[in-house]
């Protein structure tokens, strides 16, 4: 008997990845998914609704955002530095301009920054809902893991922390372009590959976490069936050379940042960290407890046990998943998809001040919420007399880890609460200390202050911060002889700390020592060219020392770095007028007197100009304003203005 003829278009058109009996590529005509999608939209909003109190962390959100020149000053130059700088070692210029443009329009207000992070995180929660329905999960076990993903306590320090933009932000392109490349695959259509490969860029200049996603495709790949030929390689070269690419630019501004090998370990001890870690990881999905936001190395050759142990119960977990995957697809990606996204992260090579992060977890904890949810599914099938147990078991997980989330998310909500929460598990942490002092300092509750420098420095005890941070606390106090020591000894240390230079410089300035002043402001330029104190204090200085054209190009460079000073613009009138530049002076006079008309010197220098100039009318007007402020008039000035 013959075949029958096939028409050769109809098999073209054929789909190379067959559709699941629920059509989840167009899952948004099904009111029931919508109203499943709302739910957990909802859910997630509210358990981590606590972070929208939250203020900026005396933790990376200073040089990240409120002490970041290029995010105060939203111009064209700083968005090409953005673009072509590093903050402290990481590169991740797309996270940063969106703290620039959130700068712009709303300033400080913590508020925004918080409620940003939670509905780039209900995206990203969305995004997995819908993957794990292209991954052929029916809609309540998608709901399922996208729950267990969405409110897992790990997530609270990606949402809660506003540094960690760069998780939320990096995971929506990233689960974007998996989806793109999804819907590529189903409607053969480049602009959907074209898109993929955007989103990845995209993904990349947010965090450089993103370089997993090649293999990540191929994982796809792998579970929807496409046919294992070198094909599914070559097409991936592209994406393979943009992450070798990234990587290697990440590793080149951790190096210059001195972020890489930061603590000596041996070979073995490296692999232990590591064993340790993903081990760690495991055990936090289903026990994420104790949560901290370090958690610190091991001292170097007093290892415990269980680090020990970690690499043979790898070898066991890895024989398990072995024979599981034998018998289902769902165990091997999703081991494997954990295992691609978390193996870059694992601190074999150490930078930082800790071997582990709950954020490093965010994406690679999709794989494990996939498993999860498929072998509930595959139970349910299986033992139909268990589902309503196996309902109950689910919705207590989602319960217990949203009330855990909710209640951590407050641990985030201030430094002092913050790393409060840290020293609950390790007396011995220095950022702690040195982080929690410097917020008390702030905030003059000065005797805790000190008692966190004291524990700084008995557990570092030649940390340059740590004579720092209490130097800064006595120059804020008027102290000046025991700032000026511990400025002294923060600077044998560490001759790199502009700061320290520049408020030494400010102490030899209040004894009248100008020529170590003006070395110590010169260094401190040197460090860091637009360091805002140390320039204007240098531009007072050289008025002082009658050198008033370098007087005036530090004002001039100052009032660049901050527009709208009346106190510099009145500084440079005066320098202006020893120069005879009377024109210029009077416009500086204006500008500061329009900016501050509280100011009485600024009324009485104009007064003196104008009767310079023969104007006694307006020098009248101005003396007798400055005089109502305050401020004591010589009375023969007076009797000359009225003749």
């Amino acid at each position: 008997m013959k075949p029958k003829n096939l028409n050769q278009k109809t098999i073209q058109k054929k789909p190379a990845v067959q559709l699941p009996k629920f059509d989840a590529y167009t899952w948004w005509k099904d009111k029931n998914t919508l109203l499943m999608a709302a739910l957990m939209v909802v859910i997630t909003f509210v358990v981590m609704f606590p972070s929208l109190k939250g203020e900026f962390l005396y933790w990376d959100d200073d040089v990240n955002i409120y002490e970041n020149q290029n995010v105060k000053q939203l111009t064209t130059e700083n968005v090409k530095k953005i673009f072509s700088e590093s903050v402290i070692g990481n590169y991740n210029p797309l996270t940063i301009l969106s703290f620039a443009l959130e700068y712009h329009f709303f300033g400080e207000k913590t508020f925004n920054y918080h409620l940003h992070n939670i509905l780039l995180h209900i995206i990203n929660a969305f995004f997995v809902f819908w993957l794990l329905m292209l991954f052929r999960l029916r809609r309540e076990w998608a709901l399922f893991g996208a729950l267990l993903f969405a409110i897992h306590p790990m997530r609270v320090e990606s949402v809660a922390w506003i540094t960690e933009r760069k998780d939320v932000l990096f995971a929506m392109f990233y689960l974007a372009a998996m989806l793109s490349y999804i819907y590529h695959l189903k409607l053969k259509k480049k602009r959907f590959l074209v898109l993929t490969f955007v989103l990845f860029i995209l993904s990349l200049l947010s965090k450089i976490q993103a370089v997993s996603l090649p293999l990540a495709l191929l994982l796809v790949d792998y579970l929807l069936k496409r046919p294992l030929k070198l094909k599914l390689l070559l097409e991936k070269i592209p994406y393979f050379l943009l992450s070798l690419t990234v990587g290697l630019l990440g590793i080149y501004f951790l190096g210059q940042q001195k972020s890489l090998d930061n603590i000596n370990y041996s070979v073995m001890e490296r692999v232990l960290l590591g064993s340790y870690g993903l081990c760690a990881y495991l055990v936090k999905f289903i026990a994420p407890y104790p949560l901290s936001a370090i958690y610190p190395f091991p001292v170097q050759g007093k290892f415990g046990i269980l680090f020990y142990i970690a690499p043979f119960a790898l070898i066991a977990l890895a024989v398990l998943v072995y024979f599981a995957a034998r018998r289902s697809k769902a165990v091997l990606f999703g081991s494997f998809f954990f295992l691609v996204n978390i193996v870059f992260i694992l601190q074999v090579v150490s930078a930082g001040q800790g071997f582990l992060s709950d954020r490093f977890s965010y994406v690679p904890y999709i794989g494990l919420v996939f498993m999860m949810a498929h072998g509930g599914e595959w139970l349910a099938d299986k033992r139909k007399k268990l589902l309503p147990m196996i309902g109950i078991v689910a919705v207590a997980m989602v319960l217990f880890y949203a009330g855990y989330s909710f209640n951590r998310v407050s641990v985030w909500k201030t430094t002092e609460t913050l790393f409060t929460d840290v020293l609950k598990y390790d007396k011995n942490v220095s950022v702690a200390y040195r982080n929690r002092g410097n917020y008390y300092r702030d905030h003059k509750n000065n005797d805790k202050a000190l008692d966190d420098y004291a524990s700084l420095m008995r557990i570092t005890p030649n940390d340059p911060n740590a004579y720092f941070s209490r130097g800064k606390l006595y120059y804020e106090k008027k102290d000046y002889d025991k700032a000026f020591n511990d400025f002294n000894k923060s600077i044998k240390l560490d001759s790199n700390n502009a700061i320290a230079f520049s408020n030494r410089g400010t102490i030899y300035g209040t004894r009248q020592q100008w020529e170590l002043a003006l070395k110590d402001f010169n260094r401190a330029i040197v460090l860091n060219p637009n360091m805002k104190d140390a320039v204007l204090n240098r531009g007072l200085l050289f008025y002082k020392l009658q050198r008033y054209d370098e007087a005036i190009k530090d004002l001039d460079h100052y009032c660049t770095l901050q527009p709208g000073n009346s106190k510099a613009i009145n500084l440079r009138g005066l320098c202006k007028v020893n120069k005879q530049d009377y024109t210029g002076a009077m416009k500086d006079y204006d500008e500061s007197i329009q900016l501050d008309q509280t100011e009485g010197n600024y009324f009485i220098n104009r007064a003196l100009l104008y009767s310079f100039l023969g104007d006694k009318v307006k020098a009248l007007a101005d003396a007798q304003k400055a005089q109502q402020m305050g401020i004591k008039v010589d009375a023969a000035f007076f009797d000359k203005i009225k003749k």
